[in-house]
């Protein structure tokens, strides 16, 4: 895409790597989340609300700067699979500390209680749009 920006293609990254690779707070585990997924369909791409077109773009940017990388699906020729590198796989665990880091800042600040709700309002208007 012309006039992409370093900037604009690390927001990118973490965008995906974070909608992609990352569980609502409560749902996480220790691991950093699936290291090999399905190549995304156009299923895929409706649910995080970009064209499908875009989120080949991302995936491709997200491969050139090592953060992902296909791989043929050995049970379907027609498909790819995507799997975090290193690189991926550290960007996931700083991503989920950082959102971490704000949840627990926001709690302290309005209370265990109302961040719950706030939370919940915001997932529910996210599965909305």
């Amino acid at each position: 895409m012309p006039g992409v920006t370093t900037a604009s293609a690390f927001a990118s990254t973490s965008w995906v790597l974070s909608k992609w690779w990352t569980a609502p707070r409560g749902m996480q585990s220790a691991s950093p989340g699936p290291t090999s997924v399905d190549m995304p369909s156009r299923c895929e791409a409706y649910r995080l609300r970009i064209s499908k077109q875009a989120l080949n773009y991302l995936l491709g940017e997200l491969e050139r700067l090592d953060y992902l990388e296909r791989r043929p699906d050995p049970d379907d020729l027609r498909s790819k699979r995507i799997a975090l590198t290193r690189r991926g796989t550290s960007a996931v665990r700083v991503i989920r500390e950082a959102v971490g880091e704000v949840e627990t800042a926001w709690a302290q600040q309005i209370g265990p209680e109302r961040f719950t709700q706030l939370r919940n309002l915001l997932l529910e208007l996210n599965q909305l749009a």
